[in-house]
This record gives C-alpha cells, structure tokens and sequence, in this order.
C-alpha cells in the first residue's frame, strides 16, 4: 500500500513485507525484511440448549469454540461459564473471544414443554345383570387409578366390580399431570313377585296361572313336565308347584311358588245283578252310591234308561251304572243279568282244564304235546261247538305262561279256565364266532370282535361279554392273551368260548430327539442331544452314547468328523441305534479386539500405536505382524498408517487398519459423534441411530473384522444433532462380529456389533 516511514520503529496496521534499508554513513546499504502477518481467525462459537418440562426444571446449555465464554439469557441471565445451568425458558447468546481478540456468536434455544395431559374419565352402572362396568380413560402419556378399597391399576381402560368414585391420573412424557374423576352408580333393587295357582279336576282340566310384578318386569313361569312360558298369566292342564320368576331392567329377579292341585278322583259305588227267575217277574239291578253328593242313573239293552238305583229288568245282558261326582268325575260299572237254566242240562261244558306241567326252554308248546281241556259230553246238554286259547306269558325265570281257555256251546253259553305251563332254563347260552388263534406284534393286538354272538333256547338275543386274561412271558412285550367272550341268560347260565392271541415283541424301540448332521467351526461344536427311547411294548428303554474323533492323515485340526451314536436295547433283545455325523473345519478368521479407525491428531501429539490383541474360536496362539507407514503432504501434515495382520494355524488371515491424519499446518478439531445399537448383541437384524453435535458430511461403513468393507449404510448430510436411523441385517457367511465406522471431515464413532447367530 505505498508504506514509507524514516522511523526506527515504525507503527503499521496491514499485513505483509516491509523492506528495512539502513544506510551508513560511508554510504553504503543493507536491507532486512520483516513480515506481518494476519490473524484474524474467529473463535468459532456453537451453542445448543433444551427443553424444560414440570419435572426437568433445569437444563445445562452447552457450549463450544476456542476462547474465552460469556453467555447472556433472559431476566437479565449473564455467565462466564462454558456450560451453565438455567431454569428459564427462552434464547440464550453465547459470546466467545478467542486469544488474537476476535469473537464469534451463537445462539441455543432453551424450550418449555408444560402442556397437561389432559386426563378425562368416564364410569357406568353395576346392576343385577351387569357386575362389572369399565371406567374408561384417555390422555396423552401414562395411566394410573385409584379407587374404592384400596382399587388401583395401571391400564387404560379397566373393569371393576364396586360402585364408588374412580380417580384418572395421566401422567405426560414432559413429567406434567392431570386428573379425572369416574363415577360408578349401583342399581340392585329386587322386584316384587307373587303368583296363585288353581284346582283342575274332571269339569275344568285347565286352569290359569296369576302371576303379579313390579312394573316393567318380564315374566318367566317353570313347571312340571318342561312346563314354560313367558306369559304374565298361562294355561296349564297339569297339576303341580309351578315358579314365577320376574326380570326387572336392571337384570335383577324375584321368584315365587304357587300349587296347582288336582281333584280327579272318582265316586265310589257298587252294582249287583243276577239271574232273571224263570217265572218271568223279572230282577232288579241294584246300584249302590258311597259318594257324597254323586248321582246315579242306568242303561242297558234295547235303549234301557233309568234314575232310579234299582230299577226292575226283564231282559238278559249287561246293564251300566254310570256315577258323576260333584267334580265331573264319572264311575262306570256293569252289572250281568243273565238266562235261567230253565232246562235238563246240568253238567258244566268243562269237566277239568287242560293240566298245568312243567317243561325245558325250547320244548314244543302245542296243546298237542302239553294237553287241552276235558268237555262235557251229556247229550241232554247242547253240543259243544268251539273252543279256542290265548297265552299270556309272565317272569323270566322260570316263565309263566298262562293258557286262558274258551268254550262255547250251541245254545251260546260260554265257559273258560286257565292252564299253567311252567318254563325252566337249565341250558347255557351257546356263545358263536369266535375268532381263530393268532400270532401278532405288540402293537397289532385286535380289538374286541363284534360278529361274536350267543344263541339260547330261552331267548332269541344275548348279550356277549368279552375280557381279557393275560399270562405273563418271558419278556415284558412277548406274553399270551385268553380273549374271553361269555354270555349269561336269565337264570344265571353261564356259556363262553375262548381265543388265544400270541403277542410276541419283534420290533426295536424308537429313538427321539436325535439330531441332524451338522457342519461348524471347531468353536461352535454342540453339546450331544438328550436322546430318549421309546418302546411300545417293553416300555423305557435305556440309550447308550459313544462319540468318536475321525481324522485322516492328510487333515489336521482345522478340519475333522466327529461321530456321535445312540443304541437302545429294550428288554425282549431287540435294538436300535442312530448316528450324527458333525464335520468340524476352522475357516474363520480372527478377530482384532482393537477397532479399525481414520482420525486426526495435532502436530506432534500422535499417540503410541496400541497392542492389538486377536480372538479366534480355534487357535490360541495367532501369529500377529504390524507395519506402520507414515507419508507427509504440501500442507505440512503427515499420514499415519497402522496395519496389523493376524494369521491362525489354519491359514485364516484377518487385517486390522488405523489411520491418522498428523495436522502440522491449521487443522480442525475432531468431534465425536454417537452410534446407538439395539439390540447389541444381536440375530439377523438390529437397528442403528447416528447422530452428530456438529453440522458434517459423514459415511457409515460396516467392516468385517478381516478390515473389509461389507457394506455402507449411509453417505450424505447430516445436520447438527439430527438423528438417523438404519437397519443392518447380518450377511448370510456370517462374521460373529463387524466394527461400525461413522467418519467425517469434523466428527468421527466407532463401535462394534456382536452377533449371537
């Protein structure tokens, strides 16, 4: 800018070279350059703040830049510190001067979340119908009642048995609370009832139930025979106790009793006839009345009628007295005028009936084989015409069978008598088809046969019995059963045939529980599964496991077979075995405990290289070799290059990279970011959020621990304090553990996954 000045120390307010020229006094000249330089690098202020809620009434502002703080707020806020406490609501300015007196301004919100729940409530009525009602709640956050007895729950909507007052207190997120009151009423009133019933007799075989209630119930009346009805007044024709129940609205009910009696009975008399004498004067029937109240009155042959209780007749036959009781009842009773024996005969038209005998079940019943009747044979007596018989058979053991015998003659007289033939049973059922010996396996015993039958003289069907008797044999599933089939009839005769079933055991038990075979990494070598036998004819058997080591010469421990094999012998001798084959190879490598990273460091301040150790899920003793490069750039800065490489006896190799940025010239400091994992460890799939303090472009790698590259989640913006989640699902040659590697140009997180799979 033209800068001249004759002074010794000149005073200057621009950057640059200035050119010192001294002249001595001989005249002659040397020069020197001095250089100004310019530092005006503002300090870089950052500030972020947070949220004030009814139970966070405080928060810490948080600040960041290179110099000293002075932060300034509401209600006349001032502070020196780098990170101070507050507890009012509003913008906060942080102010930060560096040590070359520039500042920089930031500025952090501090926001208040006091907003109420809201908490509403709303109850019912328990009634007889309904026990229970459920007070129901809403709000924004968590639910907590109180109520009668002690009553207290966390749901949001809840049922409950007692009447009272329910309190609803909602909890929000932001620690605010508010309340809500639920009322449940009662309504258990019982109804009134009352029912009268009837008498039904022979006038009146109906009667009309009277039921009574409280207003507005409903009726439901119960009774004999099924009786049911929802009429408030039914018909019944069936004497009994019949209930009334009454169902108010609020499902509450009242029963009552009522008696409807039955008066049936019928009057009690008594007739006589006789013979008409044979002078034709005729004969009075006699009816005779021992019911009080009751009437009389007659009829027979030829429309007779009478009123009177003992009218005279002049014709043979049969006369009715028919008697009606004051309740419509009727008794009805014949009285038989017969004809005078006004002739010479004189013998009856049986002499002797046919005699009474005993014979067998199934012997010939035909009055042939067990005899008829002796007639009379007087030829001053009509001839004897007809004659026939009706069985009635009585008892089961022995039978009886009554023979009722009827004669008649040519004049129409009839004459009867009763032959009793007595039927023993002394003879077994016959029991038929029973089913032929056989030779069967445990699990092929046959069931019962239904074609078994029994055939009886006495009966045309028997029921057939079967059972089972077992005779123990050498061994628990080898034995021999007599299948039994036996019948017995009325008087305790017992017939059975036999079947002989051979149960042999020829079948060995089976094994559960076995496992498939398997290929796996010589770490992840099962345990042997529990193995069980079963048998189903010698019951528990027990199971014998040997394991045996298979290696040829040309393999080693990275890669042999184990087999592993399961016998079982039941008790009859007979056995089973399983085997599994596990084929066993090492080809994972191992895995660094220290994590692979690219960071920065300032000049001269580069951190000693770590001792990284190695896990490998065969070899104890990985062969691990570090190399370190270290190339510098134009900026004055230097890259320092890690590599660790771990080799285990199987040729499995793993490399492990750490890189760090050496800032010899202006640098930015590093921040870290955060890496949230859930779950951690995990199977298949879990979940990750990223997040950074400062504004950056960032990457998110998933490195397998040989230090490759499996795969990038993300590659963008990410904006100060925002949060991005990502799902990771687990490659199919799974790793058992992967490091997780965010990087930035001004933040840097690592972690690490662990899979259970």
């Amino acid at each position: 800018n033209g800068f001249t000045s004759q002074d010794q120390n000149p005073t200057v307010s621009a950057a640059g070279t200035y050119i010192l020229t001294v002249t001595g006094s001989n005249g002659c000249t040397s020069q020197a350059s001095a250089v100004v330089g310019q530092d005006d690098e503002l300090p870089g202020a950052q500030a972020d703040g947070g949220t004030l809620t009814c139970t966070t009434t405080s928060v810490q502002l948080s600040g960041s830049g290179n110099g000293n703080y002075s932060w300034s707020g509401p209600n006349g806020f001032t502070s020196q510190d780098q990170n101070p406490t507050v507890s009012a609501a509003g913008t906060y300015i942080l102010t930060v001067t560096g040590g070359n007196g520039c500042t920089s301004q930031a500025s952090a919100v501090d926001g208040q979340d006091d907003e109420l729940p809201g908490a509403q409530a709303s109850g019912g009525t328990i009634n007889c119908e309904n026990s229970s009602v459920i007070v129901m709640g809403s709000g924004n956050g968590t639910y907590s009642w109180s109520g009668p007895n002690g009553f207290n729950s966390q749901a949001q909507n809840v049922a409950v048995t007692e009447a009272g007052s329910y309190t609803l207190t909602v909890s929000g997120e932001n620690g605010c609370t508010s309340t809500a009151t639920a009322i449940v009423a009662q309504d258990a009133e019982i109804p009134a009832v009352d029912a009268f019933g009837g008498v039904i007799n022979c006038s009146n075989t109906t009667v009309t139930l009277d039921g009574f209630g409280s207003s507005g119930v409903s009726f439901a009346w119960t009774g004999p025979n099924g009786f049911l009805s929802g009429e408030e007044n039914p018909t019944t024709s069936v004497a009994g106790v019949y209930t009334l129940t009454v169902t108010a609205a609020n499902g509450c009910t009242n029963s009552v009793n009522t008696t409807v009696s039955e008066d049936t009975n019928a009057p009690q008399a008594s007739v006589a006839g006789g013979m008409l004498p044979c002078d034709g004067t005729g004969l009075p029937v006699i009816g005779s009345i021992q019911t009080s109240g009751a009437e009389g009155a007659w009829t027979g042959p030829n429309n007779f009628q009478s009123q009177d209780l003992a009218p005279v007749v002049f014709e043979a036959g049969i006369y009715t007295f028919t008697v009606t009781g004051e309740n419509g009842c009727m008794t009805m009773l014949d009285a038989e005028v017969s004809t005078p024996d006004c002739d010479e005969c004189k013998e009856p038209l049986i002499l002797s009936c046919g005699p009474d005998t005993t014979v067998e079940c199934g012997s010939a019943l035909d009055a042939l084989y067990v005899g008829v009747p002796i007639l009379r044979k007087d030829e001053k007596c009509p001839e004897v015409n007809y004659y026939s018989y009706v069985d009635d058979y009585t008892g089961t053991c022995p039978i009886i069978l009554s023979r009722t015998w009827t004669v008649a003659d040519a004049a129409g007289d009839t004459a009867t008598c009763v032959q009793t033939i007595t039927i023993i049973d002394t003879q077994a059922p016959v029991v038929m088809g029973i089913p032929a010996d056989i030779t069967v396996s445990c699990t092929q015993i046959p069931e019962f046969d239904g074609g078994v039958w029994a055939e009886d003289a006495c009966k045309s069907y028997q029921p057939v019995y079967p059972e089972d008797k077992v005779n123990e044999g050498p061994c628990a599933g080898t034995y021999t059963i007599e299948r039994i089939w036996w019948a017995i009839d009325d008087c305790g005769n017992v017939g059975y045939g036999i079947q002989t079933i051979h149960v042999v055991d020829d079948l060995p038990p089976t094994l559960e529980g076995l496992p498939a075979d398997l290929l796996v990494q010589c770490g992840d070598v099962p345990r042997a599964a529990e193995v069980t036998a079963v048998d189903d004819c010698s019951g528990a058997s027990p199971v014998t496991f040997t394991e045996e080591i298979q290696q040829s010469e040309e393999e080693s421990k990275c890669k042999y077979t184990i087999l592993r094999t399961w016998t079982s012998t039941d008790g009859c001798g007979n056995t089973a075995f399983a085997q599994q084959i596990i084929e066993v190879e090492d080809t994972q490598a191992p895995v660094f405990e220290c994590e692979a990273f690219t960071t920065k460091a300032p000049c001269g301040e580069v951190p000693a290289a770590e001792e990284c150790k190695v896990q490998d899920n065969c070899d104890d003793d990985v062969t691990i070799t570090f190399e370190e490069t270290s190339t510098g750039n134009v900026n004055g800065s230097v890259l320092h290059v890690r590599t660790w490489t771990a080799t285990d006896d199987c040729g499995n190799t793993s490399t492990l990279v750490q890189q760090i940025m050496e800032g010899c010239g202006k640098i930015e400091p590093v921040r870290i970011g955060r890496i949230a994992i859930a779950p951690n460890p995990f199977a298949y799939h879990t979940r990750i959020t990223i997040s950074s303090p400062v504004a950056d472009e960032v990457t998110l790698d998933v490195v397998a621990p040989d230090g490759r590259l499996l795969t990038q989640l993300y590659r963008g913006s990410l904006s100060a304090n925002e949060e991005r989640t990502f799902t990771f699902t687990e490659p199919e040659q799974a790793f058992g553990s992967y490091l997780l590697r965010m990087t930035g140009t001004k933040v840097v997180a690592h972690d690490r996954l662990i899979s259970t799979r």
